[in-house]
């Protein structure tokens, strides 16, 4: 995989045993798991067999899953894919950025983990017998970086550096994750005029674990003065 911007951010992970800390660039952070971090597009079935050999060499029975970040269920209409939401139709399921987690869905796996995180954070924004709330993803991603950093640091599958802080190897990879992915979305797609990020940070996401409903569209964006002050003289308005 070509080198990226977010691969060589720079983070300060402390010392385990006597070792220093040290600043290290994300790519060495997520190589300091055993197995390391690694990123794929989620039909990318070169990706996938790949780690259901690393599932088969550790014996493992609940397997290695691509993870969407966030869940792919908050950019679609319904369900995990169709329709898109206003301001995501660059966003593709199938084509998205995913990060191998292990397990489906058992109770403290790292993939179980991550899924119960995000859910209670739909849920959160979407509370019985009040009005829904719609964070940005932006928002999403802050929450999703905690998960991350709990998923890392309670993972039974996969193994720290020893000569690192856990705590603080596992925070940093979250960030480093986090910063993966907002590359992913920061790239501008499209050409001419229509160029622009696959999703914008500011835009509105559905609280698919819960079963929201789809965001409002943005208001479109004003090309003029309104035809109430054109011509009006009137400034400071």
């Amino acid at each position: 995989m070509a080198t990226s911007a977010a691969s060589v951010q720079m983070k300060v992970v402390k010392g385990a045993g006597g070792t220093p800390d040290a600043s290290l660039d994300c790519s060495t952070i997520f190589a300091s798991f055993t197995p390391p971090i690694e990123f794929g597009q989620y039909d990318d079935e070169t990706y996938r067999a790949k780690w259901r050999n690393i599932n088969n060499a550790q014996g493992n029975t609940g397997g290695w899953q691509a993870e969407h970040v966030p869940p792919c269920s908050n950019f679609h209409v319904s369900g995990r894919d169709g329709a898109t939401i206003p301001g995501c139709s660059n966003y593709s399921t199938d084509k998205a950025l995913t990060w191998m987690v292990h397990d489906g869905q058992t109770h403290g796996e790292e993939h179980r983990i991550l899924t119960e995180h995000m859910a209670d954070f739909a849920k959160k924004n979407k509370p019985e017998g009040l009005p829904e709330k719609h964070a940005t993803l932006s928002e999403w991603m802050d929450e999703y970086e905690k998960g991350a950093k709990r998923a890392l640091k309670d993972s039974k599958d996969r193994t720290p550096d020893p000569t690192r802080d856990h705590d603080s190897l596992a925070q940093a990879a979250a960030e480093c994750i986090r910063a993966k992915m907002d590359e992913f979305f920061n790239e501008e797609v499209g050409v001419g005029p229509d160029k622009k990020p696959r999703v914008d940070q500011n835009t509105l996401l559905r609280n698919g674990q819960a079963k929201g409903a789809a965001p409002p569209a943005p208001p479109p964006a004003s090309t003029g003065p309104s035809a109430a002050t054109q011509g009006s003289g009137l400034t400071g308005l």
